[in-house]
């Protein structure tokens, strides 16, 4: 792998295994990963966050292994939906606020919101949902007004518009968005992370005879490819530690996705991870 290469979409603290029950922060888990990533030339991290500590433990030590490390601490997620592994769950704007607040004294860098739930596998183009409109616009403006960039997990097109429209930083996956939608992200100029790894290793490990798997891959490497031909903003973020995507290895294996649906553009990866850099500083949106 290339020195200096970036991941803007990990969890390091998860493992790339089935979670066990009552999983717990393991100090030396966190240490061994980040040592992956400083041996494979990886020098910026960016975590989906967590609820157990180990992104903000991560981020207290990652200059010891040359990584700039950016974390959210935890996630954020409508009570009852998607995310609860990884975060915390409101059901009101009051409990939103109260969020984005405990991030913060935490030390977060950045929000991350869940807008959406996770993707079906097994069909196509079904995935979990979960934010309405106005809950997606009021967690971007309740972020952005505490001077905080915002990291969104969405699948679908109206979450992506609703996100584009409300003014979220980044969009993480972003699958089956239509034209429409990936022409609004490109215009926009929000950070997009087509995330090609887990789709990858589910398709391959073991072979699954699994149409929608290969049809799901397909359209989303179609769709980062037409990104980039519009000039959106796409970064390398693999999801490692989510099921199938080992740390450092997962990277390794987004730049090879993502290059071979860019036709090679190697410089178009750099160009997008530089600008998720760019974005994920603790208080620098504008």
């Amino acid at each position: 792998m290339l020195s200096g290469c970036f991941d803007c979409h990990i969890h390091i603290g998860l493992s790339g295994e089935r979670m066990p029950a009552g999983r717990a922060f393991d100090p030396a888990s966190v240490r061994s990963r980040l040592k992956a990533y400083s041996e494979a030339g990886v020098s910026f991290l960016r975590d989906g966050g967590d609820n157990i500590g180990a992104s903000l433990y991560a981020a207290s030590i990652a200059e010891e292994y040359g990584i700039d490390f950016r974390t959210p601490a935890f996630a954020i997620h409508k009570k009852g939906c998607y995310g609860s592994f990884i975060g915390y769950s409101f059901s009101d704007e009051a409990e939103l606020r109260a969020l984005i607040a405990k991030a913060k004294n935490l030390g977060c860098d950045f929000i991350k919101i869940m807008a959406t739930g996770i993707l079906d596998f097994s069909r196509y183009g079904k995935f979990d949902e979960a934010l309405t409109r106005k809950e997606i616009y009021a967690a971007v403006e309740m972020a952005h007004g505490e001077g905080f960039a915002v990291m969104a997990h969405a699948n679908g097109d109206e979450a992506v518009y609703s996100l584009v429209q409300a003014g979220a930083d980044s969009i993480e996956h972003g699958f089956y968005a239509s034209k429409g939608a990936i022409e609004a992200i490109a215009g926009s100029g929000a950070v997009w992370c087509p995330t090609l790894s887990p789709i990858a290793s589910a398709l391959n490990s073991p072979p699954s005879g699994n149409n929608a798997l290969q049809r799901i891959y397909s359209s989303q490497a179609q769709a980062a490819a037409y990104g980039a031909a519009l000039g959106a903003v796409i970064a390398v973020g693999s999801d490692a530690g989510s099921l199938g995507v080992p740390h450092a290895i997962g990277t390794k294996t987004e730049y090879e996705y993502l290059a071979i649906a860019l036709n090679g553009s190697i410089e178009t990866l750099h160009k997008g991870n530089n600008k998720a850099k760019e974005k994920f500083k603790r208080f620098v949106w504008k």
